[in-house]
Parts: structure tokens; C-alpha cells; sequence
């Protein structure tokens, strides 16, 4: 069985993965942070430990994989971080990002931010949350299911 090719990353993300200009290097050399920085959710998963070794990238789970996300409101008082950044209005998004996350460049987040809410169809709901919460809704869920069957 032959898998199909994937399709082309999106731009500027193919500029920033492909380029040799300064910028696109220094997303490369930052590439985590980047990616940390525009997570709609965080990883969780009970680690089994005894296979760790330091420089040693390799972990065992014990169980399943599984992403956590937290309320879709920062607490009173607390700066909006990860996906509660995606329910605010453009600037205020990358103003979060970039005062949660040091060191990155804000251009290159900007135009990751506009390549998110245009290719992405999470950015999309997260911005239909937004809306409805500053039409006055009162409660508001987000659930994002899937199949476990399916290794997606």
C-alpha cells in the first residue's frame, strides 16, 4: 500500500520550512516554541519514566494519549493563554502570544496567526465562541471528538 502525498504546507508556513533567509531559520531554531505557543490543547498521557535518559527523546505512556484543554475563559484576573487566545479580537491574540511566549519574532507570529484562522477549521470555531459569547451568551462548551478507532 502506497500512502498519498501530502499536500503542500499552506504559506508562510512553507516560506518559514523551506527559506534560507534569516527569519525563516530563526523559526526553525524556535520551531517548539512557535508550535507551543499556537497549541489549542496540551498533551496529556501517564508517563512510564524508567526509559528516560537525559538528551534521550524517547518515553513510554501507560495507557492512551490524550489532549487536555482548559476552560475557554482565563479566571478572574489571569491573563487569557494557549486556546483562550483565540477568543479575542486579532491584535489582543498576538499581544497574548506574544507576552506568554519570550523571544519570538512578532511578524512570524502574525502571519502564522493569519494562516490559522484562514486554513484552520478549530480557529474558526474558537472565532464563532468568541461571537457568541460577545453576543451575551451565558454558557458555552467546546468538545473536540474523536473516533478512537481511527488513527487520524
Amino acid at each position: 500500500m502506497t500512502l498519498p502525498s501530502l499536500a503542500p504546507p499552506p504559506e508562510p508556513l512553507r516560506w518559514l520550512l523551506t527559506s534560507n533567509e534569516a527569519d525563516a531559520k530563526n523559526f526553525r531554531q524556535h520551531i517548539r516554541s512557535y508550535n507551543n505557543a499556537l497549541a489549542f490543547t496540551s498533551v496529556g498521557a501517564n508517563l512510564d519514566t524508567s526509559v528516560a535518559q537525559p538528551g534521550n527523546y524517547t518515553y513510554r505512556l501507560r495507557g492512551e494519549l490524550y489532549h487536555r484543554m482548559g476552560s475557554l475563559l482565563p479566571q478572574p484576573g489571569k491573563e487569557p493563554k494557549f486556546a483562550q487566545l483565540y477568543i479575542s479580537d486579532p491584535r489582543a491574540e498576538l499581544d497574548g502570544w506574544m507576552g506568554n511566549f519570550g523571544g519570538l519574532n512578532t511578524d512570524i507570529m502574525q502571519s502564522l496567526q493569519t494562516m490559522l484562522h484562514e486554513c484552520n477549521p478549530y480557529a474558526s470555531i474558537y472565532q464563532r465562541a468568541m461571537e457568541r459569547l460577545q453576543g451575551g451568551a451565558v454558557e458555552l462548551n467546546i468538545r473536540l471528538l474523536n473516533d478512537r478507532r481511527i488513527d487520524l
